[in-house]
């Protein structure tokens, strides 16, 4: 278990809100951003064109939440234990830490949506590949090494189970995740496809509430009358309704609050809310330790709650300040989970090194690894990995379209 945040993602320019990025000269992309600008104008604008630090901060909430799930809960509470750490949920909180799962899917939602109005759809996918998978391909690979290598002897990968993987999709054809966590990355793929196919048909206020209220009402059918396997993985039904608040907050931050927002809100959160307490029931039963429903139910309020005062204009003191901090909670996400429990294990456990000092070298060494991968390969290939297939696209099309010209008017 573990985003995306994807958990997704960190918010990078192209995702502020009203933005649009191309690369540098690129004529075409300056005119979709012109286009986009006016059209924007024509339906009310975009509200304020900034970034939500806010939210920024909301990720890092996410993102630690999750490791302490892992770290204090979930390494020494499975049979067998993934890693002996001499914690067990200390003060019976930390099992609630895997709640900044639907946190990490509401930002995603929030941020997708902005990221993608206005793009063409190659912009916008190439925005989405570049964005995710040079840190995926490499904390894969990282993770995969110290599994083959492991002194605890807990784990294991193989070479096709490494090289399915990197897909990120390895559950579409049966193949375990190198790392727990990955399982998150695969909803957010589906969540990203869904929104290139609206990208492709357009993009408008109406069309983004007729979706978000078409995909609750498929959630809540799904509730009650299961959903064949094919369709889970494509819509999701399960996590969609956290994406789809999202999607109707990022709505109002960008026209401002309005009646026709308030009732697809409303179902949003009870959609939510059934469904969260649903998955925490069924982890109730697996992990042997009550979710309480009033808790789960409350932290789904606060989430509501908390997104409802940022679009509204909440702003927090000194926000600006940490929220970079929020570049590397993707980075951590990916690697915290094997290879954290494999240090907890070894050092404790192996070495028998104090419990407190253990906790805290291995959540210094996890940071560490994830600044690495935010410096060294987000910033110096995400960018130029999108620039990449967009211009490799526009040039085949451009051939296609310079042999087939019938096809250009279409």
């Amino acid at each position: 278990m573990g985003t995306n945040y994807a958990m997704s993602s960190s918010t990078t320019t192209s995702d502020r809100i009203g933005t649009d990025s191309a690369p540098v000269g690129d004529v075409t992309g300056a005119a979709v951003r012109a286009s986009g600008t006016a059209a924007a104008r024509a339906t009310g604008g975009f509200g304020q064109r900034r970034r939500y630090h806010e939210v920024d901060l909301l990720r890092l909430v996410a993102a630690l939440g999750v490791l302490g799930f892992h770290f204090l809960f979930r390494a020494s509470t499975t049979d067998p234990v993934f890693a002996h750490t001499g914690f067990h949920d200390p003060g019976g909180i930390f099992h609630y830490g895997n709640l900044g799962v639907p946190l990490f899917f509401v930002i995603s939602g929030f941020v997708i949506l902005n990221s993608a109005w206005n793009r063409t759809p190659i912009r916008y996918l190439s925005s989405r590949i570049g964005r995710l998978y040079p840190a995926f391909w490499t904390a894969c690979t990282f993770t995969a090494l110290i599994m083959a290598f492991d002194p605890t002897g807990r784990f294991s990968v193989s070479f096709q189970q490494w090289i399915q993987n990197l897909s990120m999709a390895s559950e579409a054809y049966g193949v375990d995740y190198v790392d727990g966590v990955y399982w998150t990355l695969t909803i957010e793929l589906a969540f990203y496809l869904v929104i290139l196919a609206f990208v492709r048909i357009g993009i408008t206020t109406n069309r983004v509430i007729a979706l978000g209220l078409g995909w609750l009402a498929i959630s809540m059918f799904a509730l009650h009358h299961p959903a064949p396997d094919w369709l889970n993985l494509i819509l999701v039904p399960a996590w969609a309704p956290y994406f789809v608040a999202g999607m109707f907050f990022a709505l109002v931050a960008r026209d401002r609050w309005r009646w026709k927002y308030v009732p697809p809100l409303v179902v949003a959160y009870g959609v939510c809310g059934r469904y969260a307490i649903h998955y925490f029931n069924a982890q109730t039963d697996y992990y042997h330790v009550l979710f309480s429903p009033w808790v789960v139910a409350a932290v789904i309020t606060a989430i509501f709650a908390i997104f409802a005062a940022i679009v509204s204009g909440l702003r927090v003191p000194g926000a600006a300040k940490v929220a970079w901090l929020a570049g590397l909670t993707y980075p951590l996400y990916l690697i915290h989970e094997n290879v954290g429990f494999i240090s907890l294990d070894f050092l404790h456990h192996d070495l028998g090194l104090n419990r407190y000092l253990v906790l805290g070298l291995t959540i210094a060494g996890v940071c560490g690894i994830a600044w690495a991968l935010h410096v060294l390969v987000e910033n110096r290939f995400s960018r130029p990995l999108a620039e990449l297939i967009t211009r490799v696209w526009l040039r085949i099309r451009g051939a296609v379209l310079a042999r087939v010209p019938a096809l250009s008017e279409r």
